[in-house]
């Protein structure tokens, strides 16, 4: 079994812009690569048309592209909901302006996916 891990930023602009700064999604991402790493599984980074399953790490225009391309293939589509359109909204203070088209666009790529990985942020209610 082979994995296409994606995460589209990761890689623009050379990963000049991303590759040293610390989120939790670029965290995420890297816990992924170890335990696909210890686990022994194989996985590339960039779309590879041996690959039997694509994971998208929060899906954006380009990780469309290649959710279609591994569709029309019968490959499995994983994805990572790293950010929902209430964290968009709360980011910037235009974004309460563009929240019901970022919520469209996730409800859309979300719907894309054979499966929704998430992982809840539980609050202390004490």
């Amino acid at each position: 079994m082979k994995i296409c891990l994606y995460l589209e930023f990761y890689h623009a602009f050379g990963g000049k812009l991303y590759k040293n700064i610390g989120t939790g999604l670029l965290s995420s991402y890297r816990n992924q690569k170890e335990v696909l790493s210890r686990s022994g599984i194989e996985f590339v980074e960039t779309w590879d048309d041996s690959c039997d399953i694509l994971q998208i790490n929060t899906p954006w225009l380009n990780s469309l592209r290649l959710i279609k391309k591994a569709k029309r293939r019968g490959m499995p589509v994983a994805i990572w909901s790293h950010v929902t359109a209430e964290d968009a909204r709360e980011v910037f203070w235009f974004n309460k302006f563009l929240y019901p088209l970022i919520r469209l666009y996730l409800k859309y790529a979300y719907g894309q996916a054979d499966i929704v990985f998430c992982r809840a942020n539980i609050r202390n209610p004490f």
